[in-house]
């Protein structure tokens, strides 16, 4: 019986020690848990005060790019020295809050003096400057004196963050400047525009909505509850105006709340089999663990390409900037060309190949501290280190350029694509954002310059983009008002037969309240790429309409760009608007381009078919110049084509030239179509174009495109010479 108890007495003594060790495995496993998941909990609160602090910083820059839309502006400073107070608030008041959602807006007079105040949109009494004139007057002499510096040709910023009200603001001060050479402003004679932004409800809607922070808010003093975290609003000599506060995003807690009180119930209800148990929660701890490397890896890498993706490429870029004062570090922007055609032709698959032998292909050109990254589609990343001298960049360029335009072998045949780059040096004291930013701006220009290029970035490319930037938000608002600044012109087409006008050709014109009379080709281009073409499209229509009801017996020609079919339905919207114009659409004529007829599929020919089902006429500007084959013109059975005027104006000269008009003509009326000859300045030409029988004549001879007040007198005087 002793030894028994004994052997019991062991065996509970062994049990004893085997749960005791059991338990001290699972509390120490637990305790591993949890100091990862706290880790991960500080690590997210980092990175969302991060995002805020980057968020609050933009903001601040922000005000002073918006204010740039209105302080270059000759009328902005002859209304300021005028005191045209209507003038002021409608274009400087009323535009910095219903555009930009500024509070407050000053104009300060020599002498810091206010002469304009605007609060929430509303013309306010110059006492509101009060609150903000003494506040900001350190910004005001700083401004003066940095103005005095540059000899006033060049504007000057100041802006700060203060307590205004009792509410943490945004302040940005910038003087009013002529754009022209029209106008000077000497030191000491500046009008200032002031800008005051608070920290508000609608900057706390933007983070909430941008950054997913629960319960964000602005309050005076530092949060004390445990579950929440804040961030400092600081002013620029560093003190702390105010405190914002959220409840942030705590993924550890969260699987702690989950995991924990499981694992304490099963440890105590299950201690015989509490290392079966541990064994299992160390098991699932080490799939947690290798579920969260995964995300981190795929949330910094390209699941396609395994390349590090647009997160990754930051981080290696925040990185390695620093060391760019010790060497010479490119960042190069690359972007596949007429890949989408690879798409289209041999579908998406096919592309994901391309993908990936590109970067194989590149990444063998690359050393070892050079990083080839995707940023998303057929765009990539690099980054050059230890470049021996800058005439490096371009040999590098060069053997990607080689390396683009080989054949890529797919399923279903090969593959031609090339690649363009753009590329900026980096400097230890540019922000990531400006490095990332000049590279896409020579990507962007290497684009536009023909493809299968490289092109490094330059200020003169920078500042032409926010030029041509600054047109299109121009153009945006112009058309968002009603298209109040713009035009139409009239250019008449005369019968080849009398000589009679036998109908009109709308033509758009702009008239910029900074750049005067803007003829189409200075707008459209930008129009078409960013869309806007087709509300310019619509509303060149209405009004055409509105205009040709006064000529009820003139065919009304309006062009269409392609851009405008992208779209489904334009025959439906073209329609509407002639019927709410109350025309008949036998008077109206769609003129449209060969890239039309080069279109894949049905659409565009659909769209023109259901035009002319309602009488609409379709006429080919431009024939000859493109690539259309006669078989889609065949089929799309337009009415009408239009000589393109490089063929017209050699006539006579040139054989070549003058055998090309009579093909079309000849060409047009075998089809049965219509011809009109463009770009007549001769009578010579005009008689040319009569004897072989072109049907209308359009061009300089007999008029350039005019407002509709000289088609009437043109009208009158011909119907005079009838009655005659």
């Amino acid at each position: 019986m002793g030894a028994i108890r004994k052997a019991k007495a062991l065996s509970t003594h062994v049990l004893w020690v085997m749960s005791l060790f059991a338990l001290l495995a699972v509390g120490g496993m637990l305790f591993v848990v949890l100091q990862a998941l706290v880790g991960t909990d500080h690590v997210s609160i980092e990175r969302q005060q991060q995002l805020v602090r980057h968020a609050m910083e933009a903001q601040t820059t922000r005000v002073s790019e918006e204010q740039k839309s209105v302080t270059w502006w000759d009328e902005a400073v002859e209304a300021a020295k005028n005191r045209d107070m209507p003038w002021i608030h409608e274009n400087l008041g009323e535009w910095m809050y219903e555009f930009f959602g500024h509070d407050r807006t000053l104009v300060v007079a020599p002498g810091d003096r206010a002469i304009y105040a605007m609060e929430e949109g509303r013309a306010a009494d110059l006492e509101t400057a009060a609150d903000v004139l003494p506040i900001m007057g350190p910004e005001l002499a700083s401004l003066h004196r940095r103005f005095a510096e540059v000899e006033g040709h060049d504007a000057v910023v100041e802006r700060s963050v203060k307590m205004v009200g009792g509410r943490p603001a945004i302040i940005s001060l910038l003087p009013l400047l002529p754009y022209s050479e029209a106008l000077r402003v000497m030191p000491g004679e500046e009008y200032v525009l002031v800008s005051v932004q608070f920290i508000d409800h609608a900057f706390l809607d933007h983070i909430r909505d941008g950054y997913l922070l629960a319960k964000a808010r602005i309050q005076t003093d530092e949060p004390e509850k445990f579950n929440e975290t804040s961030l400092p609003v600081l002013d620029d000599k560093g003190n702390t105006l105010a405190y914002l506060a959220w409840e942030p995003d705590l993924p550890g807690r969260e699987i702690l709340n989950q995991v924990l009180p499981t694992a304490v119930i099963a440890g105590l209800a299950m201690l015989a089999l509490i290392v079966f148990y541990a064994r299992n929660i160390y098991r699932s701890s080490a799939e947690i663990e290798a579920g969260r490397l995964r995300a981190l890896h795929l949330a910094s890498h390209d699941g396609l390409t395994g390349l590090p993706n647009r997160s990754g490429v930051i981080q290696r870029l925040e990185r390695i900037l620093p060391l760019a004062g010790e060497e010479s570090i490119a960042l190069l922007f690359a972007d596949l060309d007429r890949f989408k055609e690879v798409n289209d032709t041999y579908g998406h698959p096919a592309g994901d190949d391309v993908i990936r032998q590109f970067a194989t292909r590149v990444t063998r050109l690359l050393g070892e501290k050079d990083m080839l990254g995707r940023l998303g589609g057929d765009e990539f990343a690099i980054l050059i280190r230890n470049l021996g001298t800058r005439e490096d960049i371009s040999v590098i360029c060069e053997r990607i350029l080689s390396c683009a335009s080989a054949p890529f072998s797919i399923e279903g045949g090969t593959a031609h694509v090339g690649v363009s780059i753009g590329y900026t040096f980096l400097h230890p004291d540019m922000p990531r954002s400006e490095s990332l930013r000049r590279a896409d701006i020579a990507l962007y220009a290497a684009k536009r310059e023909g493809r299968d290029r490289f092109v490094a970035f330059s200020q003169e490319m920078d500042a032409a983009l926010r030029a041509r930037h600054l047109i299109e938000e121009e153009l945006a608002a112009t058309l968002a008002r009603g298209g109040r600044d713009l035009v139409l012109h009239y250019q008449p087409q005369v019968s080849g037969r009398d000589g009679e006008i036998c109908g009109v050709e709308a033509l758009l014109r702009w008239r910029h309240p900074r750049l005067g009379f803007l003829l189409p080709g200075a707008f459209i281009g930008l129009a078409e790429d960013t869309r806007l073409v087709a509300k310019l499209d619509e509303w060149v229509l209405r009004h055409a309409c509105r205009q040709a009801r006064d000529w009820p017996e003139l065919t009304v020609a309006v062009n269409i760009s392609p851009c405008s079919f992208e779209r489904l339905g334009l025959a439906g919207r073209l329609l509407r608007i002639m019927r709410e114009e109350r025309v008949n659409p036998n008077q109206i004529e769609i003129e449209i381009t060969e890239s039309v007829l080069l279109k894949e599929g049905k659409s565009a020919a659909e769209e023109l078919l259901h035009l002319r089902s309602h009488g609409v006429r379709v006429a080919l500007d431009d024939f000859g110049t493109g690539y259309s084959s006669l078989n889609r013109l065949r089929m799309l059975k337009v009415d009408k084509v239009k000589i393109d005027r490089s063929f017209v104006q050699p006539i006579g000269e040139t054989a070549d030239s003058t055998a090309i008009v009579d093909a079309i003509v000849e060409l047009g009326h075998a089809l049965g179509l219509l011809v009109t000859a463009e770009g007549v300045e001769t009578e010579r030409q005009r008689e040319y174009l009569r004897f072989i029988g072109c049907d209308e004549i359009q061009g300089f001879l007999f008029s350039g495109p005019v407002p509709p007040e000289a088609i009437n007198d043109m009208l009158i005087e011909e119907r005079q010479r009838g009655a005659a």
